[in-house]
């Protein structure tokens, strides 16, 4: 317990907080607007990779945005995703363990990052537990049926 503590208070609060202050307004703002351009670009780029990925994202632009010329899709997409980084971002962990005070140390560690709009960045956590694995005829697939839990 004291080696999952240590890694959680020396590794896990360190990057999420140097992921947060790249976002925050404690950062200079030409770093902060590269790196939002730099994070916009790479998930525009996903998105692109795949037809499947463009048919489920261009219903929700033409939503947002009624009449909007398909070749301007991912230009809106960009401006969505700068937007969002500066008013409103979630940072969500993924652990195996997460305890109370764990998580509420982290909740308050990044709701002290402050966005352009004066809002904090938000923190969820999440614990993820294998429940079963299912070993395949074959002998060579694995599969894992795991629980999402909003505990604790």
């Amino acid at each position: 317990m004291v080696e999952k503590t240590n890694y959680f208070n020396g590794q896990i609060i360190p990057q999420l907080m140097k992921f947060a202050s790249t976002f925050s307004i404690v950062t200079d703002k030409k770093i902060r607007e590269g790196t939002m351009k730099e994070w916009s670009d790479k998930i525009i780029k996903h998105i692109y990779s795949k037809d499947s990925y463009q048919e489920k994202i261009a219903p929700w632009i033409k939503e947002l945005e009624p009449g909007i010329k398909e070749q301007l899709i991912a230009h809106q997409m960009s401006k969505l995703l700068g937007d969002g980084f500066r008013k409103n971002l979630r940072i969500i962990l993924v652990v195996d363990e997460l305890s109370t005070e764990q998580k509420d140390t982290m909740n308050n560690v990044i709701k002290a990052f402050k966005l352009e709009n004066g809002e904090s960045i938000q923190f969820k956590g999440y614990v993820v537990r294998l429940e079963q694995k299912i070993n395949l005829t074959d002998g060579q697939t694995e599969y894992a049926i795991s629980v999402f839990s909003r505990r604790p």
